[in-house]
C-alpha cells in the first residue's frame, strides 16, 4: 500500500479543492437586474405589514415577475427601496418570498399572476445608502393614495451567501429551472409605525412588459392574497401615467466556472484516494 502520493499530485489535489472552495465563497453574477428610478418620476411604494401596535395604513405586500435564465440556485438578493420622512426601522424583517407563474384568462388574453408560494425565507439587515433623490411620491396602491412626507434617500438592501441560500427556513436555496416565469414577493415588517417603500425600476432603462402587482393581507407571510396590477398613478410624468410599472431588485447566481472547479476539485481528491490504495 503507498503511503504518500508524489508532491506534484498533492499540489494538484489541494489546488484543485481550495480553488472550488475559493469559486463557491465568491463568484456569483448578476442574472437578472432591475435599477431604481432616481428621477422625480420615480415612485416608492408601499410595502409595509405593521406589526406593532401603530398602524397608520393597510398591510401591504407588493411581487414582480423575473425569468430565470439558469438552472441552480439563487445566491443573492438586492432591491431597493425609502422608507417614508427618512425614517427607517432598525429591526425592521422583510418576508421574501417565490411564487409560481400563474396564467390565466379567456378570449385569447391572459393574465398573470403570483401563483403558489415556491420558497420563503425572512431576512433582516443587509441595508447600505444607496443615493440621494429629489422628493419622490410614496404611494399606497390598495387606496390609492399618495402618503404625505418627505422620502429622499434611497437604500440598497443586499443579501448574498455563496453556498447557495440566503436565509430560508429550511436553510436550502430556490432551485430555479432555466427558461421559468417565476414572482418575486416583499414586504417589510415593522413595529413602530415606520413605512417602506419599494422603488419602481428605472423608467428609462426599459420594462418587463408585465404589470408588478399589489395585495394586502392580515397576518404575515399569508398565502391568501388577491393580487392586482399595478399602473403609474398621476403625479410623474404624463407619459407614464397609467403604464404597468416595475419593481427595482436583482437576483444573483453562481458564475458556469464554480460547478466546473468544484468537479475538478472532486475528481482530484477521487484520484488522491485511488493513489493512495
Amino acid at each position: 500500500m503507498k503511503l504518500f502520493m508524489r508532491p506534484t499530485k498533492f499540489v494538484l489535489v489541494v489546488a484543485g479543492l481550495v480553488s472550488g472552495v475559493v469559486s463557491l465563497s465568491a463568484e456569483n453574477r448578476t442574472t437578472w437586474e432591475q435599477l431604481p428610478d432616481l428621477s422625480v418620476n420615480g415612485v416608492d411604494i408601499l410595502a409595509t405589514f405593521n406589526a406593532g401596535t401603530v398602524k397608520p395604513t393597510r398591510n401591504v405586500v407588493l411581487a414582480d415577475q423575473f425569468k430565470s435564465t439558469d438552472n441552480g440556485p439563487i445566491t443573492g438578493l438586492r432591491f431597493w427601496g425609502s422608507w417614508l420622512n427618512n425614517v427607517s426601522d432598525p429591526n425592521v424583517k422583510f418576508v421574501v418570498g417565490i411564487q409560481a407563474n400563474n396564467v390565466s384568462g379567456t378570449g385569447g388574453i391572459g393574465y398573470e399572476r403570483p401563483g403558489a408560494l415556491l420558497w420563503t425565507t425572512t431576512l433582516t439587515g443587509g441595508s447600505s445608502p444607496y443615493a440621494t433623490t429629489p422628493q419622490q411620491m410614496f404611494w399606497n396602491p390598495s387606496t390609492p393614495a399618495v402618503i404625505p412626507g418627505d422620502n429622499t434617500q434611497t437604500l440598497k438592501y443586499d443579501f448574498v451567501n455563496p453556498l447557495g441560500t440566503i436565509g430560508a427556513a429550511s436553510g436550502v436555496a430556490f432551485q430555479q429551472v432555466a427558461g421559468t416565469t417565476y414572482w418575486l414577493s416583499i414586504q417589510a415588517v415593522t413595529t413602530g409605525g415606520q413605512l417602506f417603500g419599494w422603488s419602481t425600476r428605472d423608467w428609462l432603462a426599459g420594462h418587463s412588459g408585465v404589470s408588478a402587482v399589489y395585495g394586502t393581507n392580515s397576518s404575515v407571510g399569508s398565502t391568501r392574497i388577491t393580487f392586482k396590477d399595478m399602473l403609474y398613478p398621476a403625479g410623474v410624468d404624463p407619459s407614464m401615467v397609467g403604464q404597468p410599472i416595475d419593481l427595482a431588485f436583482a437576483l444573483d447566481t453562481p458564475e458556469p466556472t464554480t460547478t466546473a472547479v468544484l468537479v475538478v476539485g472532486l475528481v482530484a481528491l477521487l484520484w488522491r484516494r485511488k493513489s493512495v490504495a
